[in-house]
C-alpha cells in the first residue's frame, strides 16, 4: 500500500482484487445496484415457509445494528454488502448473517464500521466463515472523538 499519502495506487487495487467492496471501503466508490428485488422476495418467502414456529412465521427478519451486540459472540455464517445512503462514510454497509452464541438465536446484523467491514471482507475472501467473532469498541476514541469498532475472535 502507498504509505506516504494513504491513497491506493493502481497496483494496490490490483493486489486487493479491485472488487466493488474493496473500492467502496478504500476509495469511497459507489456500490453497484443491490441484489435483484425478485431474489430478495424469494429469500423472504423461503424464510417464512421454513419457519419452525408460529412466531417464526410472523418474524419480519429485522436486522440488529452492530452497536446493540457489542461484545456478544456471534457465529458469522455469511456476509452480504448493501449500498449505503449515509453521508460522510463508506458507500457500503455489511449485512452479517449468523447465530448469537449467547442465546442460540439466528441474527442479522448491520454494520457500517470501516474496520469491521474490512475485516469481514477479507475473512470472506479467505473462506473463513463460519467463524465465531464479537464486535468490540476500541479502548479509546480517535483524535476526532470517534471510537472505532473492531472484530475480535470470540
Amino acid at each position: 500500500m502507498a504509505k506516504d499519502t494513504q491513497e491506493l495506487t493502481s497496483e494496490d487495487v490490483a493486489i486487493l482484487g479491485g472488487d466493488a467492496v474493496t473500492l467502496a471501503l478504500t476509495e469511497g466508490a459507489d456500490m453497484p445496484e443491490p441484489e435483484d428485488a425478485e431474489d430478495i422476495s424469494r429469500s423472504i418467502a423461503l424464510r417464512i415457509l421454513t419457519a419452525q414456529t408460529a412466531d417464526g412465521v410472523f418474524d419480519t427478519g429485522g436486522a440488529t445494528p452492530a452497536q446493540e451486540l457489542l461484545g456478544v459472540p456471534i457465529m458469522v455464517k455469511a456476509v452480504r454488502w448493501n449500498r449505503s445512503g449515509l453521508d460522510g462514510g463508506p458507500k457500503v454497509f455489511a449485512v452479517i448473517e449468523g447465530d448469537n452464541l449467547q442465546d442460540g438465536t439466528a441474527v442479522i446484523v448491520t454494520c457500517s464500521g470501516r474496520n469491521v467491514m474490512a475485516q469481514l471482507h477479507r475473512l470472506n475472501q479467505l473462506g473463513s466463515f463460519p467463524l465465531a467473532v464479537k464486535i468490540v469498541k476500541a479502548e479509546r476514541p480517535t483524535a476526532a472523538g470517534y471510537t472505532p469498532l473492531w472484530l475480535a475472535r470470540a
